[in-house]
C-alpha cells in the first residue's frame, strides 16, 4: 500500500510540473514520466492490479460525459474510416515488422509481433504462445507505448493545425457556464460507470472496464440526466494513467534496450511516419476531423489515447471507438497473419 502511495504522489509532483510547463497532455505526460524515472532509480513504482479497473473506469467516465446524444448517433459514420485505419495500420506495421526483422537479428515472428499495434500483454502471450522472444516483444512494445504516450501529442497537435474545422474544443477551452450539480447527480454517474465498467471488465471484454464506463455515462445521457464532472477530475484521472504507463516499465526494461536499439529506433520513427500517413489519409476520405483522424490512428492505449483527444480537441467518442475495433481486430488477426508470414519466409 505504501508504495502505492508513493507512486500516486510522485505521479501528481510529475502532473503539475506538466502542466506548467505547459506540455501538449502535460498532466499524463509528466505523470508516466515522474513515475517512470522512479521506477528505473528505486524500482519502488507499484499501480496494484484490482486498482487498475477502477482508474479506467474514471477515464471512461470522464470521456463518457464529453458526448452529447449527437455525438452517440455519429458513432454509426465511422465504420468506413475505422476498416481503413485498420487495415492499414496492419499492412504498414506488418512491412515495418519486415523490415526490422532484415536488417536486425531478431527473427521474424519476433519483429513482426513488436510492430503490431496492440497491446503489451495480448502481443506478448501471442509472442510466448508462438514461440517467438516474448521478452523482446514485450520491451519493444513498451517502447512504442512509451513514445506514443511521451512524444507523439506533441507531434499531433502541430499536424492538426493544418485542420480548420475541429470537431470539438479542447477541455481547457471550455469555460462556458455549466449548470451546478449536486452529490446526488455524481453518485449516479458514479454508480453508473462502475455498473457498466465492472461489467465489461468481467466479461473479457478489451478495455472493457473504459468502454464500460463510458456506456454507463451514456445512458445516463440518454435518461436526460447528462452530468459533467469537473477539470479537477481530469487531472485525477490522467495523473492516474500515468502511473499505470510509467510503472510498467524499469530497469530491466531499459538494460534490455541495449539488445534492441536498432530495432527500436526504427520502429519509433516508422511509428510517427505511419500515424501521420493515415492520420492525413483517413481524414481525407473517411470524413473526419483531421485532429480526430490524428489520435484514433495512433497506435497507443485505448483510454491513453481518448484522454489526451479530448483534451487537444479531437472527439473522443470517435477515438475511443476506433481505438477499440484497432485492439479488437489486431488481437483476432494479427497472430494468424504473423504465423503465415513466418511460414512462407
Amino acid at each position: 500500500m505504501l508504495s502505492f502511495l508513493v507512486t500516486i504522489l510522485v505521479a501528481a509532483i510529475g502532473g503539475f510540473i506538466g502542466r506548467k510547463l505547459k506540455l501538449p497532455a502535460g498532466t499524463i505526460i509528466g505523470a508516466m514520466i515522474a513515475v517512470l524515472l522512479m521506477n528505473i532509480f528505486f524500482d519502488y513504482a507499484n499501480v496494484p492490479n484490482p486498482v487498475r479497473p477502477y482508474i479506467r473506469i474514471m477515464a471512461g467516465i470522464y470521456i463518457g460525459t464529453r458526448m452529447s446524444m449527437q455525438d452517440v448517433l455519429n458513432l454509426r459514420t465511422i465504420l468506413p474510416a475505422t476498416l481503413m485505419m485498420v487495415f492499414g495500420l496492419i499492412f504498414l506495421n506488418s512491412c515495418v515488422g519486415l523490415g526490422i526483422s532484415a536488417v536486425s537479428d531478431l527473427d521474424v515472428k519476433t519483429a513482426l509481433l513488436a510492430s503490431a499495434p496492440g497491446g503489451i500483454q495480448e502481443m506478448t502471450l501471442v509472442a510466448d504462445d508462438l514461440g517467438a522472444d516474448a521478452g523482446q516483444v514485450a520491451i519493444l512494445q513498451t517502447v512504442r507505448v512509451i513514445f506514443v504516450i511521451a512524444f507523439m501529442p506533441a507531434l499531433l497537435k502541430r499536424a492538426a493545425r493544418y485542420d480548420n474545422k475541429p470537431e470539438i474544443l479542447p477541455a481547457s477551452q471550455g469555460a462556458a457556464a455549466k449548470p451546478t450539480y449536486t452529490w446526488k447527480h455524481y453518485a449516479m454517474l458514479a454508480v453508473a460507470g462502475l455498473i457498466g465498467g465492472l461489467s465489461f471488465h468481467y466479461l473479457g471484454i478489451p478495455s472493457g472496464a473504459m468502454i464500460g464506463a463510458m456506456a454507463g455515462a451514456m445512458v445516463l445521457t440518454f435518461a436526460g440526466h447528462r452530468v459533467q464532472v469537473p477539470a479537477d477530475f481530469r487531472n485525477v484521472t490522467q495523473t492516474l494513467s500515468g502511473a499505470i504507463i510509467g510503472s510498467g516499465m524499469g530497469m530491466a526494461e531499459v538494460q534490455g534496450l541495449r539488445l534492441v536499439a536498432l530495432p527500436a529506433l526504427i520502429l519509433v520513427l516508422a511509428l510517427a511516419a505511419i500515424n501521420l500517413i493515415l492520420g492525413f489519409t483517413v481524414a481525407k476520405f473517411g470524413h473526419l476531423g483531421l485532429t480526430t483522424s490524428l489520435f484514433a490512428s495512433a497506435p497507443g492505449g485505448v483510454s491513453d489515447m481518448s484522454i489526451i483527444a479530448a483534451e487537444l480537441g479531437a472527439d473522443p467518442a470517435k477515438v475511443a471507438a476506433m481505438q477499440t475495433l484497432r485492439m479488437i481486430v489486431v488481437v483476432a488477426l494479427f497472430p494468424t497473419l504473423t504465423n503465415w508470414i513466418s511460414q512462407i519466409l
